[in-house]
């Protein structure tokens, strides 16, 4: 049986990314760490680990349903921070904006794949997009670079991916996505 690293996430878009990726950069010249590739940035809203093809398809199944009527919804990248706090071991952007929309997203989801039979083990949810991880420690009192205002965007849809792992790093793609409206 074959298995998928799966998890639902927003995608963002590629002039964003391109923004992101930009001051990812400037961080990974400052300090040792491995940057998220700029066509892997994206905000994870459930991670559903490693599922059969079945699955995969009943889950296709549950979001096409689960989804509608709900509304999309704007949101921004806020200021990056480290985490966790204590030892840190990456960096993030913290998400800003209709954060208590996107928090209803999250339940929603995991409401329908709960009540049609999809065990979940993790749901802890901080909205977050990833800019790397750290190759050893962190200098206290770092500050990482602003976004800038011009990084508002819309949630108007949400994707399920398939997580491939690699010596590389991961390798994100997009299995069905499912409009919001």
């Amino acid at each position: 049986m074959s298995l998928m690293r799966l998890f639902i996430g927003l995608d963002l878009p590629g002039n964003l990314k391109e923004k992101i990726f930009v001051v990812s950069q400037k961080i990974g010249k400052e300090i040792p760490c491995k940057l998220v590739e700029k066509e892997n940035l994206h905000l994870t809203l459930v991670f559903l680990g490693e599922r059969t093809t079945e699955e995969s398809e009943r889950i296709k199944e549950i979001l096409s349903e689960g989804t509608k009527g709900f509304k999309n919804f704007y949101l921004r990248l806020g200021e990056g921070e480290f985490f966790p706090a204590g030892r840190p071991r990456g960096i993030w952007l913290k998400i800003e904006g209709e954060t208590d929309k996107l928090r209803q997203l999250h339940q929603k989801i995991i409401d329908c794949l709960s009540k049609n039979g999809i065990q979940l083990k993790d749901l802890r949810f901080i909205p977050h997009c990833c800019l790397c991880r750290l190759k050893g420690k962190v200098e206290k009192g770092m500050k990482i670079e602003k976004m800038g205002p011009e990084n508002r965007f819309a949630a108007e849809k949400i994707t399920l991916f398939e997580s491939r792992l690699s010596l590389k790093g991961p390798t994100y793609f997009k299995l069905q996505e499912f409009d919001l409206e």
